[in-house]
């Protein structure tokens, strides 16, 4: 998700500054966010996509991706271990 933040942002050839401004969210807490130190709210996540002007499921698709794979994976090894798959 940070990526993704920092690839829109860059996108629209703005600076965390200028993201801050736009979404009300504090410049040192976009760059956290975009260091990968902290991960957004509900609330942070629909100001920053409504700034950066993506749907928050824009956002989020890295994250969904990683999760589904992880699932997938988790779900794989617990077949294996069961003898079933």
């Amino acid at each position: 998700m940070a990526l993704r933040i920092k690839q829109y942002r860059q996108l629209k050839g703005w600076s965390q500054s200028r993201l801050a401004r736009e979404s009300t969210v504090s410049q040192t807490y976009i760059s956290e966010l975009e260091a990968g130190k902290w991960s957004p709210n509900l609330s942070v996540l629909c100001k920053l996509a409504a700034a950066l002007e993506v749907q928050v499921s824009a956002l989020l698709d890295d994250e969904i991706e990683k999760r589904d794979k992880d699932n997938d994976n988790a779900i794989e090894a617990e077949l294996k271990l069961s003898g079933r798959g």
